[in-house]
């Protein structure tokens, strides 16, 4: 620039626009990054809650059962049938991704995210060990396990 021109030289305008692009498309791409970052953490935090929410649940069921009705004692199978009095209460997987408790009748859905189950009810009739895989991609990313005792 000369001294007695005032404003910019197209090629200093340039340059400030190409500077200001590339820091723009650098803010753009890590912030990118973290909203799918956080997005894959929320839906992780979201399956692992609804896992454990439907344990809960499904040893309330069967604490409070008499006896598993289906699979047969020392046996595995994706679906558990109780009784509960009169009723025939069935915990199972039906795809896609959905665990279902069933009474009577009635469905209702109590876990999504679920990639597998595996009910295991021991020998003695008594206890049920419950395995539970998880997924978001069709593969199963975690396994969770837990075994629950008949109370009467």
């Amino acid at each position: 620039m000369r001294d007695n021109d005032k404003g910019f030289t197209l090629l200093e305008v340039l340059a400030a626009a190409m500077l200001l692009t590339l820091i723009f498309a650098l803010v753009l791409r890590f912030s990118h990054q973290g909203m799918l970052a956080f997005a894959d953490a929320k839906s992780r935090t979201d399956i692992s809650q609804n896992v454990l929410i439907s344990f809960r649940e499904m040893e309330k069921q069967i604490r409070d059962s008499e006896a598993f009705l289906f699979p047969p004692p020392g046996s595995s199978s994706n679906q558990l049938w109780l009784k509960q009095g009169p009723t025939v209460l069935k915990i199972l997987h039906i795809p896609p991704n959905q665990l279902r408790l069933e009474k009577n009748l009635g469905q209702n859905p109590i876990a999504y995210g679920i990639n597998q189950i595996t009910f295991t009810v021991s020998d003695n009739g008594k206890t049920v060990e419950i395995v539970v895989g998880t997924t978001e991609t069709g593969s199963v990313e975690k396994v969770y396990r837990g075994a629950v005792t008949l109370r009467r």
